[in-house]
């Protein structure tokens, strides 16, 4: 248990391409272009790097201009509840408290997910549907919905939407998998893994000898790019 008090600032565990575990306080990150705070009345703070010469350059501060920052400054006045950004990208995604998907930054294949691929200097609401968590990647975007269906959007060549594609899209997709299924977590940066709410897991993805051994998890279907869940093998009798 973590007692936050007001008006003072807590790091939070690095979310390097990782999907929160948990969509409370404490999912924050901390990247090359700065250092996210979450504070007790629940916004969302960043403090980039001053040795960062382009922290800020694609908006990715979402303070609606391109200034670097050396202190926090607060963005908005909306309370959120989780925040995503994958170490080396230029946008950043967040929900809020009332379960709304907000991103920001840049914008050049369609991973803000705003149906447009022009770049955002302050945060842009994405669909009306309300969110559990959400995981910004280095150039796509995987988000869980409140009804544990899981959404992707950017860029697809590798597959990472896990859409039956390798097509980018600027909109938020439906993650193809077996017929019923619900998700309860999302992880990866370029080689994806997910766990269905009944405890079984899947990858999907880029799929080469740098990522996971070839294929990712699967044993046996050797290197090439995965564009849709596939359980992943283990041990007889694992569970």
């Amino acid at each position: 248990t973590i007692n936050l008090t007001a008006n003072t600032y807590y790091p939070f565990r690095i979310m390097f391409g990782e999907m929160g575990g948990g969509y409370d306080s404490q999912s924050w990150f901390v990247s090359p272009q700065g250092t996210t705070y979450y504070n007790g009345t629940g916004f969302y703070y960043v403090t980039p790097q001053i040795s960062s010469p382009n922290n800020n350059n694609n908006y990715q501060l979402g303070l609606s201009d391109t200034t670097n920052r050396s202190s926090p400054v607060q963005i908005g006045t909306d309370v959120y509840r989780a925040v995503s950004q994958t170490p080396g990208s230029e946008y950043a995604a967040a929900i809020r408290g009332d379960g709304k998907l907000f991103t920001w930054g840049f914008n050049n294949v369609g991973q803000l997910g705003d149906g447009t691929t022009t770049t955002r200097s302050s945060p842009v609401q994405i669909s009306t549907s309300s969110w559990k968590e959400v995981y910004a990647g280095t150039n796509f975007s995987l988000a869980l919905r409140s009804d544990n269906l899981l959404f992707g959007w950017g860029y697809n060549t590798d597959g990472g939407i896990g859409n039956l594609s390798t097509v980018s899209t600027s909109s938020p997709v439906l993650v193809s998998g077996p017929a019923g299924v619900s998700w309860s977590f999302v992880a990866g940066v370029s080689t994806i893994f997910a766990i269905t709410t009944t405890g079984l897991l899947y990858s999907w993805g880029q799929c080469n000898s740098s990522t996971q051994g070839g294929a990712p998890g699967q044993g046996g279907i050797g290197t090439g790019n995965i564009s849709s869940p596939v359980l992943v093998s283990g041990p007889t009798g694992a569970v």
